[in-house]
């Protein structure tokens, strides 16, 4: 759909148009050899709906809803730290495009284990009017993406156990466990 609002007595010009219902497919379960090869099975569904243009006192601009979300479990060893799995994040927002990637590594470090769940980058794209952006009409903001969970495990000797911290970015909540041994003769739970 296609809408043309040009020539109105101001002088502007508009051209916007519609997808509703849109669909976005990754299916990687079926490819040829050497794609499955480094290619975990994977079939993702997304919806969507936007709203793009374009107008002499806006420049280019969009508004829809969608959220995509990928998560690739790898295993690739880095001595005493491993990548365990990259997960790959974009949607539409308010007029912003987020795209994010994160990994979850683990690290052991003798009787220690840590393991950061989905900390990685964020690049979010938007449009900002009179093409005022720092790519000309495309604003372009990269920034750090914290975890979204920090889990932690200790066998040394007498003591052992571990925990772990989660955070809900929607909700703004943190939810958490912990619980450690000292030879058996006491424990910590929280």
């Amino acid at each position: 759909q296609v809408d043309d609002a040009g020539g109105s007595a101001n002088g502007t010009f508009l051209l916007s148009g519609t997808i509703t219902g849109g669909k976005v497919v990754i299916d990687t379960t079926k490819g040829d050899g050497f794609l499955t090869s480094i290619l975990p099975s994977t079939h993702v569904e997304a919806d969507f709906s936007v709203l793009m243009g374009v107008s002499t006192d806006r420049g280019f601009f969009f508004s829809g809803s969608s959220a995509l979300e990928v998560r690739l479990p790898l295993h690739i060893p880095l001595g005493p730290v491993s990548i365990e799995a990259l997960t790959l994040e974009a949607a539409l927002a308010g007029g912003l495009i987020p795209l994010s990637l994160g990994a979850d590594i683990r690290a052991v470090l003798g009787p220690i284990e840590a393991v950061v769940q989905n900390m990685g980058v964020t690049a979010t794209l938007s449009f900002p009017p009179h093409n005022g952006g720092n790519l000309g009409p495309l604003q372009l903001d990269i920034g750090f993406k914290s975890p979204s969970g920090i889990g932690l495990s200790v066998n040394a000797g007498p003591m052992t156990g571990g925990g772990f911290l989660s955070y809900d970015s929607a909700s703004g909540e943190y939810i958490g466990a912990l619980e450690l041994s000292f030879q058996g003769i006491f424990s910590l739970k929280a």
